[in-house]
């Protein structure tokens, strides 16, 4: 027996949604808990995250011989697939019946997984919150009060420590070498762990990778491994810790890449508000004496506002979808292509998105400031009765932003890059209380990093491929940059040509 076991520590940097049914008038969806009522992630949900990203990454390392794997095809129902993923997660159509040549009877030949995912622990569990969300009537830029599309969600707070355990069976030299670049995509925050990623949920940092080697049943390690069974906790007795196993295979893995088709893009930056913010918690403000009061977050300790992923991605969507109206009624084509591409970037009811937008948390602690208003009587002009309200302000706040797509076309790009620019320009807001002057921002100290056909020369490593980085002290800078210049001419082509594939 070969089994190796990764104990990999992680920490949330946004909340963690892994919802089960919920018949509660607290919410409509809580986090899953066992029977004692811990919270608990399932193995099978790190396994199929795991999966979804291996899917699309392992295709870096075929060589001409191997082929991707069938669950990319549209029509993959009916055969088995020998692919690498298939072959280290087990296959995607286990029960297919095929007719071997030596035999004339039907053999079940698919792949059992040779890795195993337990049930993530929780270490020192804080206490969960209810968020909440709502639709968006994309024309008049509030809440659809016809859908009434108002819900909430229970989720892990940010902070929280987390560890994955796994097992690995017989795994060969390039399967190992193949998980820790898998474990690298980890750590460069591009696997997401639970549901509503794209709303800025489900991202962790690494913290720590140790892998230990299970003694063999041989007559050289047959005590050791009787002590092992024995000790009913595989994880912390009688294997062998394996120094430097991460790094080593990693760089295994980066000499291994052939003919990269990861195409990956994030920025990233500081989001300065020029003046006030405003957010309301929906829940926390019926106990605080005010109207109103910003979203909190508590991170080492320290109590600090933020803005919801969504909140983000749904300012950007309302923006993007008003530029591509006005390009589309330019170029005289039906404005009917404009939910096309915009389903594209940020996703529909039908299909997944490729964009994610992360919760973006308040860099240092800034003041906060009580704001009064009264609602005014327009016959008389004067104050209405019994419509005086208030609500706490921030002043000025910093936050950390990060978008990150993958699989990109350049015209998606191009449509991104806009939407900042228009950020900075003041043309989009955040928050509420726009019309009071409320939520005018610009993006400052800005990162790019891009893998794919963005840029040809590369200066920093990114997991296990080479990436090129940029960074500008103001987002206005990068738009002299020719690269993103023939992003946006990518997006003037779609829209004329009406190529959006």
């Amino acid at each position: 027996m070969n089994k190796i076991l990764i104990i990999l520590e992680v920490e949330t940097e946004t909340p963690i949604h892994i919802g089960t049914v919920s018949t509660s008038i607290i919410s409509d969806v809580h986090l899953n808990r066992n029977i004692d009522g811990k919270i608990v992630i399932p193995g099978t949900s790190i396994a199929g995250a795991f999966r979804g990203r291996a899917t699309r990454f392992f295709r870096s390392f075929l060589k001409e011989s191997e082929k991707e794997c069938d669950a990319l095809t549209v029509d993959n129902a009916s055969k088995l697939c020998r692919c690498t993923v298939c072959q280290l997660f087990g296959d995607i159509n286990p029960d297919v019946k095929v007719n071997k040549e030596e035999t004339d009877k039907l053999k079940y030949t698919g792949y059992t997984s040779k890795l195993l995912f337990h049930d993530v622990e929780v270490i020192e569990e804080k206490k969960s919150f209810i968020r909440d969300g709502i639709g968006i009537d994309r024309h008049t830029k509030t809440a659809d009060k016809y859908t009434s599309a108002k819900f909430d969600f229970e989720v892990l707070p940010v902070g929280t420590k987390l560890v994955i355990h796994l097992e690995g069976n017989n795994l060969t030299d390039d399967e190992e070498v193949l998980m820790a670049a898998l474990i690298a995509e980890l750590k460069e925050k591009r696997i997401f762990i639970g549901g509503k990623s794209s709303r800025g949920l489900g991202q962790v940092a690494l913290i720590d990778v140790k892998v230990k080697r299970m003694p063999s049943c041989t007559e050289n390690e047959i005590d050791q491994f009787i002590n092992l069974l024995e000790s009913d906790d595989w994880f912390n007795s009688g294997t062998v810790l394996i120094e430097h196993w991460y790094e080593n295979r990693l760089d295994e893995a980066r000499e291994k890449l052939q003919n990269s088709k990861e195409k990956y893009f994030n920025i990233s930056g500081k989001l300065v508000f020029k003046d006030g913010f405003l957010t309301k918690d929906n829940k926390q403000w019926l106990f605080s004496g005010f109207d109103a009061i910003p979203l909190i977050v508590e991170k080492e300790g320290t109590k600090l506002t933020y803005i919801q992923g969504s909140t983000i991605r749904g300012v950007m969507r309302f923006q993007a979808e008003r530029i591509l109206r006005t390009m589309l009624n330019y170029f005289n084509k039906e404005q009917s292509e404009t939910e096309k591409l915009i389903d594209k970037l940020f996703g529909s009811t039908n299909e997944g998105s490729r964009l994610k937008i992360s919760d973006a948390i308040e860099i240092s602690k800034v003041c906060m400031y009580e704001q009064d208003h009264v609602a005014i009587d327009r016959f008389t002009g004067g104050a209405s009765s019994g419509k005086k309200f208030d609500e706490v302000v921030v002043y000025k706040p910093q936050y950390q932003l990060n978008i990150s797509i993958e699989d990109y076309k350049d015209w998606e790009i191009g449509l991104i890059i806009l939407c900042i620019r228009d950020i900075n320009d003041g043309l989009i807001t955040f928050g509420a209380g726009g019309s009071k002057g409320y939520g005018f921002a610009e993006l400052e100290d800005v990162s790019l990093k891009t893998i794919g056909n963005i840029g040809e020369s590369t200066n920093t490593n990114s997991g296990v491929y080479r990436a090129r980085e940029v960074n500008h002290k103001k987002a206005k800078d990068y738009y002299k940059d020719e690269v993103f210049k023939n992003t946006v001419d990518a997006l003037n082509k779609v829209t004329k040509e009406g190529y959006y594939e």
